[in-house]
């Protein structure tokens, strides 16, 4: 099976490859990887390096390059993520912002570990669990970062092959967590308990978005959420930075306006973490 890949990342000091799948459930007002959040492939367009040579124009088999009071822009609703414009793209202007692997080629880029995120990689389930049992067949270790929003019918088929979960908590109030991702907590919170009851091995990575979850409420129910869970191993705190504005600018989207997470506030956040007993992991 194939898979739209955003990224295949060798972190040579956790000896783990990161391989970023297209696809994610949720909305999050502050995602820093745009690239991610559909499935289908995506045509990236970079404005300031376009030489306006208009190659690309009559290649483009649905008419999705337009000028415009002079300038070349796409429209969006019209690509369909051929690449004809970006094969022949002599400035470099144009380029897909996924690879389409197979199982193969991917297991055979990670020498030692696994991670697979995203996105959401249990939106490929299928493609997912054999590109898990071929990981396993190799010989390597592996982990699966998850979003928690996913059908639990699913937990089965990777459980043999999973040796640990990533789970973004994105939020612990329901009521935020359904305004800015447009995802229900329940169902992450529901998963988590599915997974640690069937003994696999967890982490909760929590990103601090500032004005939106940075509060001591939040960190209490983490902490009580950690207490809960037989598997889990800890709570790695990933502060919110923003992402360059050029990932946002290649494909015609608007930016989220949150600022970077302060340091203090961080830790002020961590510390009520550590004083309830959570381990912190970096």
């Amino acid at each position: 099976m194939k898979l739209e890949v955003t990224k295949v990342f060798q972190n040579y000091e956790k000896q783990e490859t990161q391989v970023w799948l297209k696809g994610c459930p949720l909305r999050c007002d502050w995602c820093a990887e745009p690239r991610v959040k559909k499935p289908k492939k995506e045509l990236l367009y970079d404005m300031d390096s376009c030489i306006e040579c208009m190659v690309c124009f009559p290649a483009c088999p649905t008419d999705a390059h337009e000028l415009i009071n002079s300038l070349h822009l796409i429209d969006r609703y019209k690509c369909v993520g051929c690449m004809v414009c970006a094969d022949l793209c002599p400035a470099g202007a144009l380029e897909p912002a996924s690879q389409t692997l197979d199982t193969d080629a991917i297991v055979g880029r990670c020498p030692k570990a696994m991670v697979l995120g995203g996105g959401e990689p249990l939106v490929h389930h299928e493609a997912v669990v054999e590109l898990l049992q071929k990981a396993k067949a190799k010989g390597l270790a592996t982990c699966i970062e998850t979003t928690g929003v996913f059908y639990p019918s699913q937990i089965p088929a990777i459980m043999p092959y999973t040796d640990r979960f990533v789970f973004r908590i994105m939020d612990t109030d329901p009521v935020r967590m359904k305004k800015n991702t447009g995802a229900k907590l329940e169902v992450l919170l529901s998963n988590l308990k599915k997974v640690d009851e069937a003994g696999g091995k967890t982490t909760l990575r929590c990103k601090l978005i500032p004005g939106v979850n940075m509060d001591a409420e939040h960190a209490k129910a983490l902490a009580s959420l950690y207490a809960g869970l037989q598997h889990c191993e800890g709570i790695t705190i990933e502060p919110y930075v923003p992402a360059p504005l050029s990932k946002w600018k290649q494909l015609d989207l608007i930016p989220p306006s949150y600022p970077k997470a302060e340091e203090a506030a961080v830790q002020d956040f961590v510390e009520i973490l550590k004083n309830a007993g959570v381990p912190i992991i970096e």
